[in-house]
């Protein structure tokens, strides 16, 4: 709802809407309501909304490189929007698992007789999803076993449950270093372990005086942080 009084916080709403409606469907006569107001549907989890708006602004980019030249295949670059790490039990060591994604890594080319090289670029953000899964799902598997898991849809994990203050305010990234800028955690009422509950997001923000500053939407201004542990679904770096 756009507040009528607070000229600033109905500006940032108009502009949050401009720039959603550039990258979700409303102009139909489904999404169309009396007066010729427009129904932009939203709803979704944080992953896919910053898929859509993060899609020319990747956090990574995956440069995959044939040692053969003469490969017809022999080069493609991937970008990633979004980079998924596996909480065990919600437990993770975001540092150590940043270093095992960032490996080069080589594997055998299906279009020539050679090998490819996988490179792992960061650039200037980077934009962490925690997924939750079972500790028994760590046991002999490998980390790039792992990474695919990462993708099945969390119908029946628990949520990553951390102490702030636990969490890495520096991440070091191919000798480059990043500064933590928010945790996106998730709230709503029993979620029972299910990541499809209903609910929503706020913004937690490091500051650099060493203090949490809470953003919500249900609230016109931000506010102090009450509770250090927290249902962490997202963290924010940037250089």
């Amino acid at each position: 709802m756009l507040s009528t009084k607070n000229v600033k916080i109905t500006n940032l709403y108009k502009e949050r809407i401009e720039l959603l409606a550039l990258h979700y469907p409303y102009n139909d006569k489904e999404h169309t309501l009396v007066g010729n107001i427009q129904l932009i549907d939203v709803m979704g989890t944080l992953t896919s909304t910053i898929t859509k708006l993060f899609n020319n602004l990747p956090s990574y980019t995956k440069v995959n490189v044939c040692k053969n030249m003469l490969c017809p295949n022999y080069m493609t670059v991937q970008k990633y929007p979004v980079l998924s790490l596996c909480a065990f039990d919600g437990y993770i060591n975001v540092q150590e698992e940043i270093e095992k994604y960032f490996l080069t890594e080589e594997v055998d080319c299906i279009e020539y007789p050679s090998r490819r090289k996988h490179t792992f670029n960061a650039k200037s953000h980077t934009l962490i999803e925690l997924v939750s899964l079972p500790k028994e799902l760590e046991a002999s598997t490998s980390y790039a076993d792992i990474t695919e898991i990462c993708n099945v849809p969390q119908n029946y994990v628990k949520p990553v449950l951390w102490d702030l203050e636990e969490i890495p305010k520096i991440l070091i990234i191919r000798t480059k270093e990043y500064y933590l800028r928010s945790a996106i955690v998730f709230v709503s009422g029993d979620r029972s372990g299910l990541r499809v509950s209903t609910g929503h997001y706020k913004s937690i923000v490091w500051r650099d005086n060493d203090r949490w500053e809470v953003y919500d939407d249900l609230k016109e201004t931000a506010t102090n942080l009450h509770g250090k542990k927290q249902n962490v679904e997202f963290l924010i770096y940037t250089i």
